[in-house]
């Protein structure tokens, strides 16, 4: 019975540690591996998200994903050939965040 219990407050504890890593950080999928960046805000919103292949009108549908990876200096992120698009596109944004 004490075994049972030990597994349910385990349990309980990697679930607690699991919401609040999903709440605050982005874990996104880059070319170059997988880079955790912190969330503007406490949602579940973005938590997990595979970039390789995101083009500048994805980087439009996940705009705070973009601001974060820009204010955490991860812009490498964006890759080469989006990067001057994407910074077109939201560079006031970017601007007024980083300030």
């Amino acid at each position: 019975m004490f075994g049972r219990i030990n597994a349910i407050f385990f349990g309980a504890i990697i679930g607690g540690a699991a919401v609040f890593g999903a709440q605050r950080y982005h874990f996104v999928r880059a070319a170059d591996g997988i880079e955790v960046v912190p969330k503007m805000s406490s949602t579940f919103e973005d938590t997990y998200v595979d970039v390789r292949a995101f083009s500048v009108a994805d980087w439009a549908n996940h705009k705070m994903l973009a601001a974060s990876l820009a204010t955490n200096n991860k812009s490498h992120v964006f890759g080469d050939a989006n990067i001057e698009a994407v910074n077109d596109k939201f560079g006031k944004v970017f601007e007024a965040l980083k300030n």
